[in-house]
């Protein structure tokens, strides 16, 4: 029981960490907030935040992963009744802001994560596969309602889809010295028109 308490003080506590992490960056900015400031908002110690994220970069990390959380949650739960190609096109218009809205968390985490730094790489492979079962529910569906055609194959579409959503990130939003999220709409969304336009019945 008492280890049960513990793990629940500690994961409330990185949680508190976390959301004040988030709160002064998205104030001032990664570069321009130190830990001793997320300590104070948190209610911890430094210490505490040094064992829990080791250092700032790994604390930025867990601050970006959280906010493309609660984007995830708020596009799956805001879903619009609409057409396939406009409900993927929303999402990826969601994730498109979030990414825009965290520019410093985003570059660092994905340049630890593509860097095989664990647990970001982990984290990163986890969002790939949450979106490529959000795109896998919607295609299978359309499938089902005739929207697409009966032979379309889901697995090769929901590929052909991640693909297009992940080089438009990290071609057109990374490589720039700001996400922009139109440019990489711009790059994305005629891909995704023409992908189901080929497949519509």
């Amino acid at each position: 029981m008492q280890d049960e308490e513990k793990t629940f003080e500690e994961l409330a506590r990185r949680r508190r960490i976390i959301r004040a992490a988030v709160e002064c960056f998205g104030k001032k900015g990664v570069r321009d907030v130190d830990i001793d400031e997320i300590a104070a908002r948190a209610g911890v110690d430094v210490a505490q935040i040094e064992e829990d994220f080791t250092c700032k970069a790994f604390l930025v990390c867990a601050a970006g992963a959280d906010q493309l959380n609660d984007a995830i949650n708020d596009y799956v739960a805001s879903m619009p009744e609409a057409s396939l190609d406009d409900k993927i096109m929303f999402i990826i218009k969601r994730r498109c802001q979030c990414l825009s809205e965290m520019q410093e968390e985003a570059d660092i985490f994905y340049r630890l994560a593509l860097e095989g730094e664990q647990p970001w790489s982990d984290t990163l492979d986890q969002f790939i596969w949450h979106l490529s079962v959000h795109f896998a529910t919607l295609v299978e569906h359309s499938v089902r309602t005739g929207e697409l055609q009966a032979e379309t194959d889901v697995s090769t579409t929901v590929k052909t889809l991640v693909s297009i959503y992940l080089a438009g990130v990290a071609t057109i939003g990374m490589r720039a010295m700001r996400f922009d999220a139109e440019k990489v709409l711009q790059f994305i969304e005629p891909q995704v028109r023409l992908l189901f336009s080929c497949h519509k019945s």
